[in-house]
């Protein structure tokens, strides 16, 4: 596995890990008017975004390529998610996760994209001719 493909992992363990302790910590977020408290939607969903992207992430590091494309479509919809959410309440778990599940996205398409090729002259196909 490629050192590209390690990063995109642990990254998106990372947001996963989190996701579900600042869902643990802190619970939804609620938005209160004078007269009622109402908990954000999306907020609820934290903790299972957060234990799917774990999952995934595990399975992303055996190396199996769409794990990483998966990875990265649960990443971008948790930035998603949460911009929604930090434009309510503004709070700096939900600014860190943002910027977390959007680098895991950005790392986790590059290395669903990146293959390992050898060059012309590492191909073990090459192979000198004697005549």
């Amino acid at each position: 596995m490629a050192a590209l493909q390690r990063a995109a992992s642990a990254s998106e363990l990372l947001v996963g890990a989190w996701a579900l302790a600042l869902s643990l910590l802190y619970g939804p977020a609620f938005v209160c008017t004078p007269r009622s408290c109402v908990a954000l939607p999306l907020q609820t969903f934290l903790p299972y975004f957060g234990a799917i992207v774990i999952i995934v992430a595990a399975v992303s590091f055996w190396g199996l390529r769409s794990a990483f494309a998966l990875g990265g479509v649960l990443s971008a919809v948790m930035a998603v998610a949460e911009v929604l959410v930090a434009a309510r309440t503004s709070s700096l778990g939900s600014i860190s996760i943002v910027l977390l599940a959007a680098a895991a996205a950005v790392l986790s398409f590059w290395a669903f994209r990146h293959r390992d090729v050898l060059s012309e002259q590492a191909n073990p196909m090459n192979l000198p001719v004697f005549g």
